[in-house]
């Protein structure tokens, strides 16, 4: 979903305010900000507290994560729902030069779009390593999820050409 908008859909995204050219470097500007905000709220420790997580945090020990059966419900509920949720980002950023009237309100979409991509991805790399039982299976765990990662960039690049060409 990310590369599909970013950089190319958000930097095609007009000034309502006159900031000119300006407005794709700050709208850039945000997005690299509050990505970084959501890789560090995920993974902060001071911030646990705040984060609904499935079984609070022992999840992310990899001695206590024995996610299977009901402990899964709440990976769905707090990683799986929201990750599919970004989707609803795509209309508001495609269409934002005739929806939004207001360069405050892109900057507010742009940040919860970057902080959202930020936080999902690094609790799934944090998560999903996690996973396995088998101590095995945890190495091959991390490889798939860097396959998969990899594979959504090059999906995220071609698809966002389709869609600024369009």
């Amino acid at each position: 979903v990310t590369l599909s908008l970013f950089p190319g859909v958000i930097s095609e995204i007009q000034s309502s305010n006159g900031l000119g050219s300006w407005f794709p470097i700050l709208n850039l500007t945000i997005f690299n900000m509050f990505d970084c905000f959501g890789r560090i709220f995920a993974g902060s420790e001071s911030f646990a507290a705040y984060i609904p997580r499935p079984n609070g945090r022992r999840i992310l020990n990899s001695r206590t994560a024995k996610l299977l059966g009901n402990e899964l419900n709440g990976f769905w509920v707090y990683i799986g729902i929201p990750c599919f949720a970004r989707f609803l980002f795509f209309p508001l950023f495609i269409y934002s030069n005739e929806l939004i009237r207001s360069d405050f309100l892109v900057f507010i979409l742009d940040a919860v779009f970057a902080f959202s991509n930020g936080y999902i991805a690094c609790l799934c790399f944090m998560l999903g390593p996690t996973m396995p039982i088998n101590e095995a299976h945890k190495d091959a765990a991390s490889l798939l999820l860097l396959l998969a990662c990899d594979s959504g960039l090059v999906a995220g690049a071609v698809f966002g050409n389709v869609i600024h060409a369009k």
